[in-house]
């Protein structure tokens, strides 16, 4: 039901901010869903010390039926008309997919999308025998894992306030970013550093994917926008089932740390993907500098 809400979400955003504003808004609203996820463990762990597991999930379905309540106070922004409102779901999909088809700009994000989440898969899986890798215990597998977390909402804490008007070269510098932030994890002595390359990983990948969203907005008309968003969410995560069977794979005759220092070569060259000239041409920046602020 997760996969429900965002590219919904995404659709309502357009509806509710001017294009010069989408960064920001993805930005605030990755980074209220981020905080409220990270919230809600806490308060899933304090009631079921204090009350029990029944009762933590009754406390869940609880939440759930407050915020869908919580959806008939607010008016649904108006949207641009569009002729086939009511017409069959696999239809929809029919007409998401064509739009992205047939746009070079949409077809060639959602390509470098997809090869991005492939070589980065491994990072979900690899934390806990890296953590081992390291002779740590549980409770810094924890610090890992809180690391890049803290990373990402960083990173959309940062969207906030700075407005990126030159978006290819942030684009291919940020996977630059990450190649060497996954080249640190695969050099990495100690747990200060890995959870340095951990933090560095997850707030550019989150700049990234705020930034991401930005575009395809922009490139979207807003009758549409639901559909497409839909499809594109839907083919960018298409490959990470296969990152996760070959990372089992891997893990049969490569060290993590040798996996590590493979997807830092392999985003190095994906980075490459974003200098390809349908993204070029179809994405123009607007000013060579950042624009700080919300102005």
């Amino acid at each position: 039901m997760a996969n429900l809400r965002t590219p919904a979400l995404a659709a309502l955003l357009p509806l509710s901010v001017p294009e010069t504003k989408y960064q920001q808004a993805n930005a605030s609203m990755n980074l209220a869903v981020s905080v409220s996820s990270l919230a809600s463990f806490s308060v899933a762990g304090l009631v079921t010390g204090l009350l029990g597991v029944p009762a933590a999930l009754l406390t869940g379905v609880a939440l759930l039926a407050l915020a869908a309540l919580s959806l008939l106070a607010f008016r649904e922004p108006p949207s641009a008309p569009s002729q086939n409102a009511a017409q069959p779901a696999t239809r929809s999909f029919r007409e998401g997919l064509g739009y992205v088809m047939a746009s070079p700009l949409l077809l060639s994000l959602v390509g470098v999308a997809m090869l991005l989440n492939l070589i980065m898969t491994p990072l979900a899986v690899l934390l806990a025998p890296y953590a081992k890798a390291l002779a740590l215990g549980a409770a810094h597998y924890g610090l890992l894992n809180a690391a890049n977390v803290a990373g990402e909402l960083l990173g959309f804490g940062l969207l906030n306030f700075v407005r990126l008007r030159a978006p290819i070269p942030a684009l291919f510098l940020g996977t630059c970013v990450m190649a060497s932030a996954a080249f640190g994890l695969g050099l990495a002595p100690n747990l200060a550093l890995a959870m340095a390359s951990l933090a560095l990983f997850g707030a550019t990948a989150a700049s990234m994917n705020t930034l991401l969203f930005s575009l395809a907005q922009s490139a979207i008309p807003a009758a549409m926008m639901g559909r497409v968003l839909g499809v594109v969410q839907a083919m960018a995560m298409g490959l990470q089932p296969l990152g996760y069977a070959l990372t089992g794979l891997l893990l049969q005759v490569m060290s993590v740390r040798q996996i590590f220092v493979g997807m830092a070569l392999l985003l190095a060259l994906a980075s490459f993907a974003w200098l390809r000239r349908p993204v070029r041409e179809g994405v123009q920046p607007e000013a060579p500098r950042l624009e700080l602020g919300r102005s």
